[in-house]
């Protein structure tokens, strides 16, 4: 891709309140020729409120609400990619 079209989806990016960081990285990787970031299957919840474009609260009151599961990984809550793509079916 050139790199003046390069600029511009950056731009639109950047400027797009509904696109996540992961998204963006994942679009920019890709525009660039270069292998996206590898998405886990495991998140913390701050990685899961960006993947889903939501806030930390958000993911905690849909934890609390039962809406999403938690999963104890030691110490931390993780919770499941798959689980987080579901979650509107």
């Amino acid at each position: 891709m050139k790199k003046s079209n390069i600029e511009l989806v950056k731009a639109i990016l950047i400027n797009d309140q509904t696109v996540s960081d992961l998204q963006r990285e994942q679009v920019l990787a890709i525009c660039q020729g270069k292998k996206p970031p590898i998405v886990s299957e495991w998140f913390k919840r701050k990685e899961a409120a960006q993947y889903l474009s939501v806030s930390e609260e958000t993911i905690k009151n849909y934890r609390e609400k039962g809406i999403i599961k938690a999963y104890r990984k030691g110490e931390v809550l993780r919770y499941k990619r798959s689980d987080l793509d579901n979650l509107g079916n």
